[in-house]
């Protein structure tokens, strides 16, 4: 049901963003496949995929195709493992499958003041940023390597430098160790062109599209990572749009498989899917409603906000109700 309640805001989505004059190709398949579905022995192997024409190619009317198409976004570099696509979600990310500890996953990103590293950085960088839920092996790499697989893996932090932290961790001095979920925490500065990051371009990372993702608390900036293969992370829309299919295929066609996959007595898997599966309804509609800013109170809303001060949010269903 949640796969499918997408699946028809996908259709939504194509009708209200594409120009019907263009005669654009209209969505006839998901899209998607799932080519493991018979021989996974977990539910984090079971892989999605683009499905794919006579010819080998994408078809022309998949619904995950024409949906990237108008949220400017990649589409899958190949076979994706369902663990790591449920990763790169907050919401993933927050309760991880097995078998993710060494994969980057969706980061969050939380404004620090840099009071507590020093005169020196503060007096250099101004903005500091800390990074968390990244693979506990960047625990033993050198700084520099450190930084070249962050920005790889999030272009959205180009521009961020990974800094010292001795004073929380003086043993492994550019990183503080997370138990729950396992992870590392590092700790960033910025200075693109010499300068430090003044507070509206840091209140504008809510607003780097795709690239960044704030959560449904409209509190935090959760940034999703590049899978394997692509130059650009996909947008959340997407992701979930892959991981409930991946769900679906499995609950549909392999029932004794899926039973197992959700039986907390069995399943070390049972908790993350519950709390995947408990918030895909509410992340998805916020991301859709998103899509279409109906809750912007005027033309030049944003600008006066940044003219105040204002931060910059991500509203959601959630906050609209509390905002009244």
């Amino acid at each position: 049901m949640l796969y499918y309640g997408l699946s028809q805001a996908s259709q939504a989505i194509l009708a209200a963003k594409r120009d019907p004059r263009a005669g654009q190709q209209p969505a006839t398949s998901h899209g998607t496949d799932c080519p493991n579905r018979n021989q996974i022995a977990v539910v984090g192997d079971l892989k999605v995929s683009e499905s794919r024409g006579s010819d080998g190619g994408a078809p022309a009317g998949g619904a995950f195709q024409l949906l990237a198409g108008v949220l400017n976004s990649p589409t899958l570099p190949g076979s994706v493992a369902l663990r790591r696509l449920a990763i790169s979600l907050p919401e993933g990310a927050e309760v991880p499958p097995t078998g993710t500890a060494e994969m980057f996953g969706a980061a969050l990103l939380e404004r620090h003041d840099g009071h507590d590293f020093g005169s020196l950085v503060r007096e250099t960088t101004g903005r500091v940023a800390k990074l968390a839920h990244v693979p506990m092996r960047l625990s033993s790499a050198d700084l520099a390597g450190v930084e070249r697989e962050v920005v790889e893996r999030y272009p959205a932090l180009d521009g961020f430098h990974v800094i010292p932290d001795r004073q929380q961790c003086p043993e492994i001095p550019h990183v503080v160790w997370l138990l729950d979920p396992p992870g590392v925490r590092l700790s960033l500065s910025y200075h693109r062109g010499g300068r430090p990051m003044t507070p509206d371009e840091w209140f504008g990372m809510a607003r780097l599209g795709p690239r960044t993702y704030m959560n449904s608390k409209g509190g935090e900036v959760w940034i999703p990572p590049t899978l394997p293969g692509n130059s650009a992370p996909l947008h959340p829309l997407l992701t979930w749009y892959a991981v409930l299919f991946g769900l679906s295929e499995l609950a549909r066609y392999q029932p004794v498989k899926w039973a197992d996959a959700i039986n907390i007595n069995r399943s070390a898997d049972a908790i993350a899917l519950e709390h995947l599966m408990d918030m895909a309804h509410l992340a998805c509609a916020n991301l859709i409603v998103d899509l279409f800013a109906v809750d912007r109170p005027g033309p030049n809303h944003e600008e006066e906000s940044r003219k105040r001060g204002d931060p910059i949010r991500t509203w959601t269903l959630r906050q609209q109700q509390a905002d009244g």
